[in-house]
């Protein structure tokens, strides 16, 4: 079985995916591969039997083969986090070729226990194809192992970086974004960042969408160097996370922006010079750069800079939760990366349909909640807006119920019973339905339901 392509390597969640081509008619009794990742094996056996499959799905010409992991005892495991505490997750896809309902298999390995030479099932497989098929193997460790990754970059990031060694410039796409928000919350000072579409698609639909329909206004070429004429009318209207942590707070301590209202508009290219710093000055050059000029008017400049880096490298980088961000240092954030609120990311990822980068955002989120801050993100709007948030924060809430202070909750009775934060009520019966369920007492049908905004926001971006 040859690997198909070099092992794949990811940090965010540490993990390492291998691909084979598949021939069944090479295999015999049982093939083995090379060695991967960190040093295992993948064996196929071939399953001679002359019983019918179980599914009546299958037809009389399928394989049937079992494949198996083992572990080199020569690679150094145990210390690593990787052994009985903490399972090994591995995903195996393609095995089923053509077949409905045999396209994944996800199995736990204790690779504590196949240290020495052993080998583990990762289970059975009912294989028709004429042609050979594609197989991959995705092995993921537990985040408790602590392991430090390279990540393997993209493709489409490889053959950019390529064009750039021969002189080539592929950078064709300039979005602006919102970076401060002022004492009267409006949202001002729109920074620039820029990107290649090449790199971009294929990422999120909604993306390829804003990028390669005609009929958008971003999708005119021009000069991606020059400060756009219309900036000044670049609106906040459509900005409607007001406790985004990513927007910087606006002191007023530079010169009015072209956005606010009492700055009347003149000469856009004057006022949009004027407030927007030295990070667009330095870039604005008649370079003649072709390419398209994308407004994104309701994401900050921080999160949508690391959602770019994130596309670009696969690698993401959180900054604390507000909530518990007095007490953790600010060393603990990679300054090299550009690094946002996970709160904030697992917003735009759900609006882009991006569901790898939502559950980083998720479990960020939940991995920055202690009985400290735990009352006060459960009953946010935020949390309100996503069922998934909801989920993982009311088991959360539950968990450290008894280390919670009393006084915690004081302010979240006083809002309720005042009629204020009508959006906690959804939490707050998921909470009751969940302690009666411990309890052993059967709880009532759910009374409140509440839409996730993903559906209903996402691809509304415009210029």
């Amino acid at each position: 079985m040859n690997k198909y392509q070099d092992d794949q390597w990811f940090s965010n969640p540490p993990s390492i995916r291998s691909a084979f081509i598949l021939q069944l008619k090479e295999i015999k009794d049982e093939i083995t591969t090379g060695v991967c990742g960190f040093g295992w094996h993948f064996r196929l056996s071939k399953i001679h039997s002359s019983t019918t499959f179980a599914s009546s799905k299958l037809p009389p010409e399928s394989t049937k083969i079992r494949l198996e992991i083992m572990v080199n005892s020569s690679i150094s495991i145990r210390g690593t986090g990787i052994d009985s505490r903490a399972p090994v997750t591995i995903k195996i896809s393609g095995f089923g070729g053509n077949l409905p309902g045999e396209i994944e298999q996800k199995h736990s390995v204790d690779f504590g226990m196949t240290y020495c030479h052993s080998w583990s099932s990762l289970g059975e497989y009912a294989c028709v194809a004429s042609t050979p098929l594609i197989c991959f193997i995705h092995v993921e460790f537990p985040q408790a192992a602590d392991l430090h990754l390279p990540t393997t970059p993209p493709p489409s990031t490889l053959s950019f970086l390529g064009d750039s060694v021969l002189g080539l410039d592929r950078t064709d796409t300039k979005f602006y974004l919102f970076s401060r928000r002022n004492k009267a919350g409006r949202k001002t000072h729109p920074l620039p960042i820029f990107a290649s579409s090449q790199i971009l698609r294929g990422k999120s639909s909604c993306l390829d969408t804003l990028l390669t329909i005609p009929g958008f206004k971003e999708s005119a070429l021009v000069d991606i160097d020059s400060t756009p004429l219309d900036l000044a009318n670049f609106s906040d209207a459509g900005f409607d996370y007001d406790s985004d942590s990513d927007l910087d707070p606006d002191d007023g301590d530079e010169k009015p922006s072209a956005l606010d209202s009492s700055n009347p508009v003149g000469d856009s290219e004057s006022l949009s010079r004027s407030h927007l710093g030295p990070e667009i000055l330095s870039e604005t050059r008649a370079s003649g750069r072709i390419g398209r000029i994308v407004y994104i008017p309701d994401t900050s400049y921080k999160t949508w800079q690391a959602l770019i880096w994130y596309l670009y490298t696969s690698k993401i980088d959180f900054l604390p939760l507000r909530s518990l961000s007095q007490d953790i240092s600010p060393t603990t954030v990679n300054v090299f990366r550009p690094a946002c609120s996970p709160k904030s990311m697992y917003r735009l990822a759900d609006k882009l349909g991006i569901p790898e980068l939502r559950s980083l955002s998720l479990t960020a989120i939940s991995s920055g909640i202690t009985h400290s801050n735990v009352v006060q993100e459960s009953f946010c709007r935020f949390t309100s807006l996503y069922p998934e948030v909801q989920e993982v924060e009311s088991d959360l809430l539950i968990s450290h119920f008894a280390s919670i202070p009393p006084s915690k909750f004081d302010r979240v009775h006083q809002l309720l019973s005042e009629g204020e934060h009508p959006h906690s009520l959804a939490l707050l019966w998921k909470i009751t339905q969940k302690s009666l369920k411990l309890s052993g007492m059967k709880p009532a049908s759910p009374q409140v339901v509440v839409q996730s905004p993903s559906g209903r926001n996402r691809g509304k971006y415009y210029g």
